[in-house]
């Protein structure tokens, strides 16, 4: 399956298809190109010192047809604080745009909506390297560089990027995002200039160890050793090329690595009339979930989440996902699988158990007889206890045989209902596996007060 990577790949039908599907027009869209010349005429009105520039997977030619995210850096002169900067772009956008959102981050950036594009405008400091950033945004217009560097020296290497964006999609694990956890586009571009385009990247990917390490450039000597412990701690390590201090994946988490891994396993055993299915995105389905495990009950939790930015929301969710999973194991029940997808509209978590009740009683280990102290509270809080190889054990009734009585408890728990508006949990016995999550449902919804009290609490958290 490898190839060349100092020439241009053969491609598999599929994979041409693919390309024809997910490839936009080459031209800027009208709307992109009219807002940012009207951010410019401002600008120079105001006499202010900064130059507007397209940043992102759009300025490298590496957008896929139907993504509407478009960033754009407006990058100020170095005598500019790093403080005043976005206070001058906020007024200057108010100029130009109807309705701005600000944004408050690390430096605080703003949306703007026309049609069917959202635009992020990015208040940056013009540097030439690195070491004068003062802020990590700075330094995006130099990966936009870099990338665009090396795919002026191979042209194909726009393409294999976007069918590496379209693959990491469809498996679920694109986007740096904390509720994803995956690879970013800037983490795929390096990967593609680092292996030299989409097959090569699977084929490597396909063999990588437990951690993987890498340096397009050959910055340090030992990354592992010369970057920080907080910065390794992921199974994939990036030396950033034009900031070595960095490693570009470290948002990258365990589960997405190696969904990654199994992917692209299993894609290079596949047959052409297979290889479709790792191109294309479907939403969650909980016939399908329930289908792949015939033998097991399943509970469905569907919620509805809070306003606000994508990836804050996402997080809060993922918490909820988290928080119910934790207390299933905590109460002995055995989860099979489990999964779980956000969109800004809806969650959907789901679990797989076996369908047999718990026991009615369930033993609780304690502490080593020999600390009296730590033995006489745990005696103290259950009614009989024994010693077993030198622990103390209780036997207590149990309060959850079965999992939705659980997850409903769960759910209207202070922690859910700070994180989300709404959520259901429906149960799915292992012969309902086409059935709609109906059959047992319950609501935790908040009052009308409560909700807004709650979303403006994170609104401000934002």
């Amino acid at each position: 399956m490898l190839h060349d990577n100092n020439g241009p790949p053969r491609r598999t039908t599929v994979e041409n298809a693919t390309l024809r599907r997910i490839t936009p027009p080459e031209y800027i869209p009208a709307v992109v190109q009219r807002s940012i010349t009207a951010v410019e005429r401002e600008i120079k009105k105001q006499q202010i010192l900064a130059t507007v520039t397209l940043g992102g997977s759009t300025a490298k030619g590496t957008y896929l047809q139907g993504d509407h995210d478009i960033d754009v850096f407006v990058r100020f002169a170095t005598s500019y604080t790093d403080k005043e900067i976005p206070e001058i772009l906020e007024r200057v956008l108010k100029a130009v745009f109807r309705k701005v959102e600000r944004v408050h981050g690390s430096r605080d950036y703003f949306h703007i909506q026309r049609e069917e594009y959202t635009f992020e405008f990015v208040p940056v400091l013009k540097i030439d390297s690195w070491v004068e950033a003062r802020n990590v945004t700075d330094m995006s217009p130099l990966h936009v560089a870099y990338v665009l560097s090396k795919i002026r020296a191979k042209p194909w290497l726009s393409q294999d990027i976007r069918l590496t964006k379209q693959f990491c999609k469809a498996m679920k694990v694109y986007g740096a995002e904390s509720y994803i956890g995956g690879f970013s586009g800037h983490v795929v571009d390096l990967l593609n200039i680092q292996y030299g385009g989409f097959r090569n990247v699977l084929e490597a990917a396909a063999s990588w160890p437990a951690k993987t390490v890498l340096d397009p450039e050959s910055r340090l000597d030992n990354p592992l050793t010369q970057l920080n412990d907080a910065k390794v701690f992921a199974p994939l390590v990036i030396v950033d090329p034009v900031q070595q201090d960095r490693n570009s994946a470290a948002a990258v988490t365990k589960q997405a690595y190696n969904r990654l891994r199994t992917a692209a396993k299993e894609y290079q055993a596949s047959s052409p009339d297979e290889q479709a299915r790792f191109f294309t995105v479907t939403p969650f389905s909980h016939k399908e979930f329930c289908a792949a495990h015939p033998g097991d009950q399943a509970i469905i939790v569907t919620i509805t989440p809070l306003p606000g930015k994508k990836d804050v929301v996402g997080a809060k969710c993922l918490k909820v996902h988290e928080h119910v999973l934790r207390g299933l194991l905590d109460n002995e029940f055995t989860v099979t699988a489990s999964a779980w997808e956000f969109t800004t509209k809806r969650a959907t978590l789901a679990y797989a158990l076996p369908a047999q009740k718990l026991s009615v009683e369930m033993m609780i280990v304690g502490p080593p007889v020999h600390k009296t102290k730590d033995a006489a509270r745990f005696a103290a809080t259950h009614k009989t206890t024994y010693s077993k190889d030198g622990r103390l054990h209780a036997i207590e009734h149990r309060r959850y045989r079965e999992p939705l009585p659980l997850v409903r408890a769960l759910l209207g728990k202070e922690y859910v209902k700070e994180r989300v508006v709404s959520a259901r949990c429906a149960r799915i016995g292992p012969s309902e596996s086409g059935a709609k999550p109906r059959a047992t449902q319950r609501r935790t919804a908040m009052k009308p007060a409560r909700r807004k009290e709650t979303i403006k609490k994170h609104n401000n958290e934002r």
